[in-house]
């Protein structure tokens, strides 16, 4: 999206549990944390790149808790939705910066080494099919009133 972007992340453990991974500690222990060197490393490299100073993003992150995996399909489809609905693209996976591709594709992306569609597809039998179907029958009203309260749009 030009003026925000969505991010999904499932935890696999409490925040703020410290792991280790090849005995070192994992790099991030919160939220938070991670979408502080998100937010500050690309917009480093932004300005870099297009030779200029400043923040690029407006007010604070938004984090929403999707409380189970049914809502999770659902907030999903309406990730992968949004460019269609914000009319920027006719089909979601004209949207380059998405990573609905991992989903329906028999392959995964190369370049995406972050998504791990295992879950959502897990709803579809593991047919990527299926779920590309799911996503194109779009998002009808009273679903999206119900994911609402997941959602950046929503203040709550």
């Amino acid at each position: 999206m030009p003026n925000h972007y969505h991010l999904m992340i499932q935890l696999e453990q409490p925040e703020g549990q410290l792991k280790e991974l090849n005995g070192r500690m994992r790099s991030f222990q919160t939220i938070s944390e991670l979408m502080r060197r998100l937010c500050i490393t690309y917009c480093q490299k932004f300005n870099y790149r297009h030779n200029r100073q400043g923040v690029l993003f407006q007010g604070r992150y938004k984090i929403k808790i999707i409380p189970d995996d049914t809502y999770a399909v659902l907030v999903n489809r309406y990730i992968h939705l949004n460019p269609v609905d914000a009319g920027l693209v006719k089909f979601p996976e004209n949207w380059k910066w998405s990573d609905y591709y991992s989903y329906w594709s028999g392959k995964g992306d190369p370049k995406n080494q972050f998504t791990h569609p295992s879950l959502t597809l897990s709803y579809f039998g593991n047919d990527k099919l299926e779920y590309r179907k799911f996503v194109n029958q779009g998002v009808e009203i009273d679903e999206g009133a119900r994911i609402f309260p997941y959602t950046i749009d929503s203040e709550g």
